[in-house]
């Protein structure tokens, strides 16, 4: 019996394997941006001038994506993101506070995105606790932000947490704790 159960799963083993490695193979074709970090650099500089803080790429559903945080001269700190395949924006949402993994705070000196500090219904504390139940590890850098500036918006946090399959963000709605989404961080300058 033993025997056959040993065999059993060697078969399993050995036919999933091709399958496996094509999966990986295609996670590693979509993890890498088409258009260049330089590229991307200077077409969110276009959407927002203003002086760039730091940049991220990440993987979301497949699909690569930029992150830069520029700051504008009215203190405002936008976060323009973009297709890392085609370049083109998918979003600016707004930064209201972080903490990088070296220790550096950075927060808005904008007073219309200060106030919004006020709003979120968890703490930070406890939208970690929950961004760490869905991917167990540790945090290294998180963020509160406004997405979709163009409307209300909603607040969330970003928690990229270290663990045993890499880095990854978790971000979190902070009026309500539901985990809003979870990607792969691939690398960043300044955070």
């Amino acid at each position: 019996m033993k025997f056959l159960s040993s065999l059993l799963a060697l078969a399993i083993a050995v036919g999933c394997g091709p399958t496996f490695a094509a999966d990986e193979g295609k996670t590693t074709k979509t993890a890498t941006a088409k258009i260049s970090e330089k590229k991307a650099k200077e077409a969110s500089l276009k959407l927002v001038p203003g002086k760039l803080l730091c940049w991220d790429l990440q993987i979301e559903d497949g699909i690569p994506e930029y992150a830069y945080y520029i700051k504008g001269k009215d203190g405002r700190i936008s976060e323009v993101e973009l297709d890392g395949n085609t370049g083109k924006k998918t979003n600016i949402g707004i930064l209201i506070e972080s903490l990088g993994k070296d220790g550096k705070t950075i927060k808005t000196t904008n007073a219309k995105d200060l106030a919004r500090l006020k709003e979120p219904k968890l703490t930070r504390e406890q939208t970690q606790q929950k961004a760490l139940e869905a991917y167990p590890g540790t945090v290294e850098a998180w963020e509160l932000l406004l997405w979709e500036s163009g409307t209300e918006g909603k607040l969330v946090f970003d928690f990229r947490v270290v663990g045993k399959d890499g880095k990854k963000v978790v971000t979190v709605d902070s009026k309500t704790g539901a985990i809003v989404s979870i990607s792969v961080f691939v690398k960043g300058e300044g955070r």
